[in-house]
């Protein structure tokens, strides 16, 4: 029962490939945009987000399930307290100017909540109790100047309230829409708006009036949501399966029948619609999301890839930079862009990968991926390429593709070689000679051509190739061009080659980048390449960097196209470059513009008739629209968020005025982008200390310090941009002057000046008085300008120095303070001076006794101490030493150097290095564990692929066996019963001798064939059995059972054995069944031409046997050998057997564990080489090789 479980495991595995490739088949026409995803990961308070809007600073605000996030493009904040509010569906948060209105529901009551200036405050609560029964309450929120309007409805009342001085009033609604559903409510300009089933209704609240608000085409229409234009002027209404336009006094439809008369069901009672600033609405309706394009008046379901957007939205917003940010109770999706739609395997590729795209028709398009060939049709797929294995290989990768002038296509199949499109979409395929790529093709005098991976040129002519260039094996050819002298363009790894039919010129570059090429553009008069480094051009017999500054790029360039407006494309492995106007620099696209890959195929990038282009990438199809492309130049937010100087916190846009000892100054600043905040560029400089712009690229950036700042006035400027976009408006602090020291300032140099005038004066009067002293006065005069320099020393010192310094009498009294003391434990000197070490501070280990105890027992001491000055910590280095100088009055000097900047580095770095240590033992073990895991992870995938091929090969060989056997056993009894019904109809005639005859040879072909099956099971179920063989013997055997076969008389035999060792060891049965159906075949197959002849040789080793049998026979063409052995196979014309003979022969010497091997060549004969090992026993094999190697002249030759 073998059989019937490999025919089920192979029936199986069809079923479970077709139901994979059946799943291909999806419509790939829905339009489906990338999205960014943020998740809780990233920095959400929670996945459930009820609503959003941008905050007056430029951030996103998303109101969450556990409370309030904020996002700048780069970091997430959690806004304190708002946890407190939960948000839910009816939950808002609403943008007025440079405030936030916060509209939540908590315990059943309706909360108002206002965020300004980064504070949050409560407004009000409406004073009433909702019960769990009651319907979702509506609000609504106006703004007019100063003034707020809060607007609200509760079950049958209407709820308003003028904030800040207003309380709220209470207002019945009519029975009528008391009744009805209310969707929402909305303020259009100053008229607050109920939307209902009913239509729509407007509140005036001087007459507590209800009127409604309709033309008669909305009578009775439900109303469900409305939005503004992106003027205010323009009022869009989403309806139960409608869109409308009011503007001024007129209202139109935009949309009717939205579903086509079907209305699709879901449990979610959320509706969202967004008028855009480019003249699109985004609207939400049940669980569809559907984009209109005011334009052209069409409206197209649009589906977000791998977002949460395929849940229900809860919001849609759009930000200053144009962002779609739609909010899920799975997570917030941003949509940077519409001009990228893409296509990718799960919406019908069959592939992600695509290396290939051609426009074919109006309607058709080629699309080569790593599976084969593809053909999308009206948005259907006509042809569609199947996994061939169940793993990944690129054997079937479409590489390239041409057009001929008569319709046929030609393609470049890799391992599979020329393919051949016909007009009926059939393919077929050619393979290379000397197992060749097909790597690139191209259309050329009147042929195809074929570069291939080896560095041959090949050209098909008549179903042939031929090799018309053989460069060398190293070389690659990746794309073929030709140019207008009608030669031949070869783009390879090595550099270029121009071929013009009989001889080829090189063409290289200096620098190994510029020689690996990819792809060729003719425009604007000049030939561009892409090379691994960017873009290049020929210069002479030169490759070089392309001359044009505004053109080059600092990565591999795989595709160049120039479209119909003549605008450059460059594709490469981060996205597409466009140059979008002569002149201008390039602009790239990449994922986080929506592209669905990074790297461009170099056969991947197609202008399409409609404008569109379509580019191929590494993870699917990206399709470019030019109609949804706005070049709105997108520049940063920028701000300053805060000044530091010498770490205290100043205010940011005032005159100041610090001292010279309060640098460095610290600048804060942020610049918000979520387009591509990696691309945010920043120039600075602090004027009156620099001309120059500082540059930065590093986009975490968020701060600058400048240290040792000498005294003056100085201004920071701060500009930012995106990539190489425009500079946004110039952000300054406000005027900072930094003071001088006083020893600097005029006063204190005039004092300076007075004194020594003085002391001019007084000595002048002394030498006129005491001339009789001018020597000793002389003297003394010096003595006194030394002292009063060595003073000024002193004094400058004393007061720049960064240390606190104060004086101890003996009475414990303080007699001298510096002024960097007083600075840092905030006194004055009037305030210490006379007063004991308590007045300025007063600790266990600093206080009036320790002074007194210095003295009782003076020397140097040394010691740290925390303390806290004005709220701040303070961690001071203190030091006591004596003043030697005086005897008569011994004085303490204690010195306090403030080291909480190294302390706290030493912290810092303490805790670091811990952190560092803990996450390098766990690197460390996860490493260990992650080598081990691969490691078996990797046997087990090679033994489960090994068992697969197995299970494939055994399947197919079952396969072929059932419907061989059931065929070659029925037609012998089909013949013989054809013949018998004959000899029925005709009665006994003179022909039954014949019809006997005939009806004997079938059923004699029919025994042939039922011995064959029995010699296969034989050697499939039976063991071995080894025994001496006697080669001579068991030939004469086989050659006297077939001596009754035709022709058996008419070969001459010759058999001859070599025995070098003491016998030889194998399963008789088996090697009967090798000689037998060998010998047969020669007998068979002879040529009657000829003496026909067949030799036997038997060479016995002590490891092996070595026996080949040759035959001058009629012989097997060359191109059938390889499959002799297999199952069922008939190599020539004249077969009458089964076709298991030689597939018996191969299956029994593997099982023996011998190899055979077969030459033949037609005319010539055939000749069989087979190797089958000893199966000495290990007794007899010791006795053997204990005797004289040397063999006995009996055995000789």
């Amino acid at each position: 029962m073998s059989w019937f479980r490999y025919l089920r495991t192979f029936c199986l595995f069809l079923c479970l490939l077709a139901g994979q490739q059946s799943a291909f088949a999806q419509d790939p026409s829905v339009k489906t945009y990338n999205a960014r995803t943020f998740y809780e990961d990233n920095g959400l308070a929670s996945n459930e987000v009820y609503s959003l809007t941008q905050g007056p600073r430029g951030e996103m605000w998303f109101g969450t399930k556990k409370g309030i996030s904020t996002f700048d493009g780069l970091r997430w904040q959690h806004i304190a307290g708002s946890d407190s509010f939960h948000f839910n569906t009816k939950s808002k948060l609403i943008r007025l100017g440079d405030s936030l209105i916060q509209v939540s529901g908590q315990m059943h009551h309706i909360h108002f909540r206002l965020h300004l200036n980064g504070k949050s405050s409560d407004l009000t609560t409406i004073p009433y109790t909702t019960k769990p029964n009651d319907r979702p309450p509506l609000t609504a929120v106006y703004r007019a100047g100063s003034s707020l309007t809060l607007a609200a409805i509760v079950n049958d009342h209407l709820w308003l309230m003028q904030h800040p001085n207003g309380k709220w009033k209470q207002y019945l609604l009519p029975s009528h829409l008391a009744k009805s559903r209310i969707y929402n409510l909305f303020y259009h300009k100053s008229s607050l708006l109920l939307l209902t089933e009913e239509g729509l209704f407007k509140f005036d609240p001087s007459k507590n009036y209800y009127p409604p608000l309709w033309p008669s085409v909305l009578e009775g229409k439900t109303v469900l949501n409305a939005a503004h234009s992106t003027d205010g002027e323009t009022l869009y209404l989403l309806g139960s399966d409608w869109v409308g336009e009011w503007k001024g006094n007129k209202f139109r439809f935009l949309i009717e029948d939205l579903y086509k008369g079907e209305k699709p069901s879901t449990n979610f009672d959320i509706y969202n619609i967004l008028s855009t600033r480019n003249g699109y609405l985004i609207f939400q309706h049940r669980s569809s999301v559907f984009l209109y394009n005011h334009k052209t008046g069409t409206v197209d379901p649009i589906k977000l890839n791998l977002a949460g957007a395929a849940t229900t939205p809860t919001n849609i917003v759009e930000d200053d930079e144009g962002n779609i940010w739609i909010a899920t109770l799975r997570g917030v999706s941003m949509l940077s862009s519409l001009r990228f739609a893409i296509l990718e395997k799960v919406k019908g590729l069959p592939d992600n990968e695509v290396s290939t795209i051609m426009f074919l028709d109006s309607s058709s398009v080629l699309i080569g991926t790593n599976l084969g060939l593809n053909i999308l049709q009206n948005n259907n797929w006509v042809l569609q390429a199947k996994a061939r294995t169940p793993f990944t290989s690129a054997v079937h990768r479409i590489l390239d593709a041409t057009k001929a002038p008569s319709g046929l296509v030609y393609i470049a199949g890799n391992n599979m070689g020329l393919g051949i499109l016909h007009p009926n979409r059939k393919v077929e395929w050619h393979p290379l000679p000397e197992d060749l790529m097909a790597v690139s093709v191209v259309y050329w005098k009147g042929q195809p051509y074929i570069g291939t991976d080896l560095g041959k040129l090949l050209r098909f002519e008549g179903g042939k190739f031929t090799t018309v260039l053989n460069l060398n094996d190293n070389v690659y050819f990746r794309k073929l061009y030709t140019d207008k002298q009608n030669d031949l363009l070869i783009l390879s790894a090595k550099g270029l080659y121009v071929f013009n039919g009989i001889s080829s010129k090189h063409i290289t570059a200096e620098k190994h980048a510029y020689r690996n090429l990819y792809n060729l553009l003719e425009w604007n008069g000049r030939t561009l390449l892409g090379s691994t480094n960017g873009i290049v051009e020929i210069e002479g017999d030169q490759l070089v960097a392309v001359r044009d500054t505004l053109l080059r790029i600092n990565r591999p360039v795989y595709a160049l196209m120039a479209d119909s407006r003549g605008r450059l494309w460059a594709g490469t492995d981060k996205g597409v470059f466009v140059q979008k106007a002569t002149g201008t620099k390039l602009l790239n696209y990449n994922q986080q513009h929506g592209m669905l890959g990074q790297e461009i195929n170099r056969s991947a990038l197609v202008e399409m008739p409609d404008g569109r282009i379509w580019i191929g990438t590494d993870r699917g199809l990206t399709i470019y629209d030019p109609h949804f492309d706005h070049d709105t130049p997108i520049i940063p937010r920028l701000s300053l968020t805060s000044l530091k100087a010498d770490e205290q916190a100043l205010p940011l846009q005032q005159t100041l005025e610090v001292d010279h000892n309060q640098t460095p100054l610290e600048f804060g600043f942020r610049a918000i982008s979520f387009s591509a905040p990696d691309g945010i560029r920043y120039r600075y400089r602090l004027n009156g200390l620099e001309k120059d712009w500082n540059y930065s690229d590093n986009y975490l950036q968020n701060s600058v310090r400048y240290a040792s700042l000498p005294a003056g006035t100085y201004q920071f400027m701060i500009q930012a941009r995106l990539q190489e976009g425009e500079w946004s408006p110039l952000v300054s602090s406000g005027s900072i002057r930094v003071a001088p020291p006083y020893y600097s300032r005029w006063w204190f140099i005039g004092l300076i000046a007075l004194g020594l005038g003085l002391i001019g004066y007084a000595t002048n009067a002394l030498i006129i008085q005491r001339s009789n002293e001018k020597r000793l006065q002389d003297a003394i005069d010096e003595q006194k300008k030394e002292i009063k320099k060595s003073e000024s020393k002193f004094q400058s010192i004393w007061e720049s120095m960064d240390s606190g310094v104060l004086v101890i009498n003996q009475l414990g009294r303080i007699t001298l303070v510096n002024p960097s003391l007083c600075r840092m434990f905030r006194r004055t000197p009037e305030q210490l001076i006379g007063h004991e070490i308590g007045a300025l501070l007063d600790h266990s280990r600093l206080n009036t006794a320790l002074v007194k105890s210095w003295f009782a027992n003076p020397g140097k001491q040394k010691f740290e101490l925390d303390i806290t000055v004005g709220g701040f910590p303070l961690h001071l280095l203190i030091t006591f030493s004596a003043l030697n100088k005086l005897p008569q009055e011994p004085l303490l000097i204690i010195g306090f150097k403030d080291i909480s900047d190294k302390k706290e580095t030493e912290m810092k770095n303490l805790r670091l290095n811990e952190l560092l240590v803990r996450q390098n033992r766990d690197l460390v073990k996860k490493e260990l564990e992650l080598a081990s895991f691969n490691q078996e992870l990797l046997m087990r995938q090679n033994e489960l692929q090994d068992a697969l091929r197995i299970l494939e090969e055994r399947n197919f060989e079952l396969d072929q066996f059932v419907y061989k056997t059931s065929h070659d056993l029925r037609a012998p009894i089909a013949s013989a019963l054809g013949l018998l019904n004959i000899m029925r109809m005709e009665g006994p005639t003179q022909s039954w001798p014949g019809y006997i005859d005939m009806i004997f040879r079938s059923l004699q072909k029919q025994d042939n064939f039922i011995k064959a099956m029995l010699n296969f099971s034989k050697t499939a179920r039976a063991t071995d059995n080894p025994e001496v063989i006697e080669f001579e013997p068991l030939i004469e055997q086989c050659l006297n059972e077939l001596q009754f076969l035709p022709g058996f008389d008419d070969i001459n035999k010759r058999v001859r054995v070599k025995n070098h060792a003491t016998g030889f060891y194998s399963d008789k049965m088996k090697i009967n069944i090798i000689l037998s159906n060998i010998l047969s075949n020669s007998i068979k197959y002879r040529d009657p031409g000829k003496t026909s002849r067949l030799d036997v040789g038997v060479d016995i080793q002590v490891d092996q046997a070595q026996i080949t049998i040759s035959d001058n026979g009629i012989g097997i063409n060359k191109s059938y050998v390889k499959s002799i052995f297999d199952m069922f196979y008939r190599a020539t014309e004249r077969s009458d057997g089964s076709g298991l003979g030689l597939y018996i022969v191969k299956q029994t010497v593997e099982r023996l564990g011998g190899t055979i091997e077969v030459s033949s060549e037609i005319g010539i004969g055939s000749s069989f080489k087979i190797s089958i090992p000893n199966r000495i026993p290990i007794a007899v094999a010791k006795e053997y090789l204990e005797q004289d190697p040397t063999p006995s002249p009996l055995n000789q030759p």
